[in-house]
């Protein structure tokens, strides 16, 4: 078996100044333009060969993910986008992540609240915190091939937050 690493993001803190916007149109606000450089240096730091982008079609999601791209040198690949990221629910992000090709040895996924909670609270038992914007969950999985990621295959190693970088 191949130790895998799955990093599910929260999208950086998204601004709320022009109202006329739709919910897939808010861009990040200057925080979030703040926090998610200094997320993604800190997740380079964990796993520098990173390659694998994938992001919900909501612009603040898109553009938290280009931040982290542009900070990860190993990073080449386009960023996937997944409508279901923005629509679905944790089986949707789960079965997202088993169709990563299978010679990444990582993947960053991009997605909203309150999916990335409930994500959490189906896969780590007794969960009960609440993720931050650009809060990182940090996983292990034991797995030659996505496919064969499962909620029993998921170990969290550590969760991330722009408070504690």
């Amino acid at each position: 078996m191949a130790l895998k690493k799955v990093f599910l993001i929260r999208h950086a803190k998204s601004s709320w100044d022009h109202p006329e916007l739709t919910d897939m149109e808010r861009p990040l606000n200057s925080r979030g333009q703040r926090d998610a450089p200094q997320m993604a240096a800190a997740l380079a730091n964990m796993d520098p060969g990173l390659t694998e982008f994938i992001s919900s079609p909501a612009l603040r999601a898109i553009s938290t993910a280009r931040l982290f791209k542009d900070r990860i040198e190993g990073a080449l690949k386009d960023i996937r986008i997944e409508t279901n990221l923005y629509l679905g629910n944790e089986d949707d992000y789960l079965e997202i992540m088993q169709s990563t090709a299978p010679e990444a040895q990582s993947v960053a996924v991009f997605g909203h609240n309150p999916i990335i909670e409930y994500f959490a609270y189906r896969s780590i038992k007794g969960f009960s915190d609440s993720i931050p914007t650009c809060g990182i969950l940090v996983y292990e999985a034991d797995i030659n091939d996505w496919v064969d990621l499962d909620w029993n295959k998921l170990k969290l190693i550590r969760i991330l937050n722009p408070k504690s970088i």
